[in-house]
């Protein structure tokens, strides 16, 4: 058995056993009323990308109420040291050249895998950190914020400048119809007749966060609910 040969073996033992030991760390968890693949992602340190894939369903698909989901674990720090050491012996046993080779590998993989990374995951983050501040009229502060100032603050966190009025956003970015809305997108409304004059950002199974109005505040919404539903207007991808 060439060097080569036996590396790759010794190599993919060691992934199976990390996949083993990843999935007995999985929880059950319920779907409530509000829950997000974004928020039970950010509660239990993964993705929404890793608890779609590891229930079977599309990021952006709408989460059921009292429905059963598995939330992927996370490898305590043992695993973590007995993952590590299996990859270096089985590092030491290929030869130097083989070794060059999985190194050139892994390196191109873990490029590969950090470029897939949803560019919008932290921006939705921040958002729905922001739950509960208060409505305030021209607000653009933790201390208080209106649906366009809202916006504003999220997006200038990642270096992005919008006007602060709902409409002049409205033609920021490129459009998206509703059925190709992503995570991160810009969502608009006609509360003034046909005029735009609300705006909220869309986190994904067809819910939005944004600053509601007096006496609700930041908040997340469905867009299926019937003021939202009958007042959409229009989508912006901006990021």
């Amino acid at each position: 058995m060439t060097a080569i040969r036996l590396g790759k073996i010794l190599l993919g033992m060691a992934l199976i056993l990390t996949s083993i030991a990843t999935s007995a760390g999985a929880v059950t968890h319920k779907i409530r009323k509000g829950d997000t693949l974004w928020d039970l992602a950010a509660k239990h340190h993964t993705t929404p990308k890793k608890i779609a894939e590891a229930n079977g369903i599309h990021e952006n698909a709408t989460l059921s109420l009292d429905k059963a989901i598995r939330i992927p674990g996370q490898k305590s720090t043992a695993q973590k040291a007995s993952h590590k050491h299996k990859v270096a012996s089985a590092h030491h046993k290929v030869a130097p050249t083989a070794h060059a080779k999985t190194a050139s590998s892994a390196k191109k993989n873990l490029d590969i895998k950090t470029a897939s990374k949803p560019a919008n995951d932290t921006l939705i983050r921040t958002a729905l950190r922001l739950r509960g501040t208060r409505y305030r009229f021209g607000g653009v502060s933790r201390s208080g914020f209106d649906c366009s100032g809202f916006t504003r603050y999220v997006y200038s966190k990642y270096g992005i400048s919008l006007p602060h009025s709902s409409a002049a956003q409205a033609h920021v970015g490129r459009p998206v119809s509703r059925g190709e809305l992503k995570a991160g997108d810009l969502v608009f409304f006609a509360t003034r007749g046909r005029r735009i004059g609300h705006v909220g950002i869309y986190v994904g199974n067809n819910q939005i966060v944004h600053a509601a109005t007096y006496g609700r505040g930041v908040r997340t919404d469905s867009l299926s609910s019937g003021y939202y539903n009958g007042r959409y207007r229009c989508a912006r991808r901006v990021k």
